[in-house]
Parts: structure tokens; C-alpha cells; sequence
């Protein structure tokens, strides 16, 4: 199927849906991801304080990118296993779903972070090439949790998966960037809460991104379910094998 076939953007359409509803209908899920974004809850308290010492807003700027890489890989791998029991009618196992996570934590981060790196610069350098690369590699997490591959295997798996998807892909990702970014910019200065307490102006950002990444990290699980599906006729119980 093309590029710009329906097929993709009927599967965009559904995945963007069915991750809404799933999160709506199983709010522990923000538990799990809570214990993903304590280290950018951490950091960004840390750095709560402006302080005028010279280096001292560029490490804080970047201490806070990074956290908030590692929240966001975290978040996906903890996830994968509770949103595939999910789909498939299973009680989640939310306990089992990160002690998996953690197991296949090391091979996550080997893959994700150079990954994520790549990506943060193509959204500081300019926005399309770190969302294209975003689109692309969208599936790696729930590979590197669910087939054993890391590094580059799982990078080409990822984009196999993706081939024939990505610009309905790209359109949808960018849709929720957009949100994320229009929201985030609202809280934060000159507009947003600056006029709350300063531990209350501190923490809803950190709310707003934990709440965007658990979205985010179910949608890379459902998507990952989906492209399967689509790309390879794969049901959900054969998915979810590795749970069995």
C-alpha cells in the first residue's frame, strides 16, 4: 500500500483513538509512567532556582532535556507489555509490565538514547527532522521490549514496520507535537502559571509533559500492535505471546 493511501491514514486515525480510549479506561497506566518521569520530576525541582552563575542555565536547560529523554524511554518500555495485555483483553500485570521493562531496560537505552539524542537535535536544529526521524523509529522501543533485537536490528525492524505508513504517520505525530509544544509554551514564561507559587509553577509543567509522554508511550505500543497487524496479518495474541 502507498504512501498516501487511505490504509495509512486509517491506522494513524485508529491508533491516535484507540490510545485515548485505553488511557481513559485504565488511569493506573499514569502510575506506571509516574516512576518514568521521577527523574525529570527530580531535575527539574533540582533546577527550580534560576541562578545567574555563568554555564548555569545551559546545564540546567540541558540536565532537563536529558531527564526528560530518559522519563520518556522509561515510560515506553515500562508500558508495552500492560498496553498489548490490554488490547488483548487481559488483566494488565502492570508489576509484570515493568519488572519486563526493567530486564530489557540496558538493550532500551543502548538503542534509544543515541536515537533520542538524534532526534532532540533535529527538533533544536529544525522540527521536521527530528519528526521525520521520530516517524521512522517510532516502533524501536516495543521491538527492543518484545523481540529480543537492539542496536541497529531494531532500528531496521522499526522502520520496516513504518514503510508504506509514514507520511500519515508524520501527520498525526505532528498533530500531537503541536499540542505538547502550544500547551508546554502556554505554561511556561512569559504566559502560563509564572504567577502561581513558585513550587506550583514548577511542577504543572511536569505534570503536562508526564501526562503527553504516557500518551505518547501508549501510542508507540499501539502503533507498534497495529503496524503488525497491517504489515504483516499478525494478531494480537501472537503479539502478546511473550507474555504467556
Amino acid at each position: 500500500m502507498s504512501e498516501g493511501s487511505g490504509g495509512g491514514k486509517a491506522l494513524a486515525a485508529r491508533a491516535l483513538g484507540t490510545s485515548l480510549e485505553l488511557l481513559t479506561k485504565n488511569v493506573a497506566i499514569f502510575l506506571v509512567t509516574a516512576l518514568a518521569y521521577a527523574p525529570t520530576g527530580a531535575t527539574y525541582w533540582i533546577y527550580r532556582h534560576p541562578t545567574a552563575a555563568p554555564g548555569a542555565s545551559g546545564r540546567a536547560y540541558l540536565a532537563k532535556l536529558l531527564a526528560a529523554l530518559v522519563s520518556q524511554v522509561l515510560a515506553k518500555t515500562f508500558v508495552t507489555a500492560a498496553v498489548l495485555r490490554i488490547l488483548r483483553r487481559k488483566p494488565a500485570r502492570f508489576a509484570a509490565s515493568i519488572v519486563l521493562g526493567l530486564r530489557r531496560a540496558p538493550l532500551v537505552f543502548a538503542t534509544s538514547i543515541p536515537l533520542g539524542v538524534l532526534e532532540l537535535a533535529g527538533f533544536l536544529l529544525f522540527l521536521l527532522p527530528g519528526l521525520f526521524l521520530t516517524v521512522l523509529f517510532i516502533a524501536v522501543v516495543p521491538v527492543t521490549v518484545l523481540e529480543d533485537r537492539w542496536g541497529l536490528a531494531a532500528m531496521r525492524r522499526g522502520a520496516d514496520l513504518t514503510k508504506g505508513r509514514r507520511s500519515r504517520l508524520f501527520g498525526a505525530y505532528l498533530l500531537i507535537v503541536v499540542v505538547v509544544l502550544v500547551v508546554g509554551t502556554a505554561m511556561g514564561p512569559p504566559m502560563g502559571f509564572q504567577w502561581l507559587p513558585r513550587p506550583w509553577a514548577t511542577l504543572l509543567p511536569i505534570a503536562w509533559m508526564w501526562i503527553a509522554g504516557t500518551y505518547q508511550a501508549v501510542l508507540c505500543a499501539v502503533l507498534y500492535y497495529r503496524l503488525r497487524e497491517t504489515q504483516e496479518g499478525t494478531e494480537i495474541r501472537d503479539v502478546a505471546a511473550v507474555f504467556d
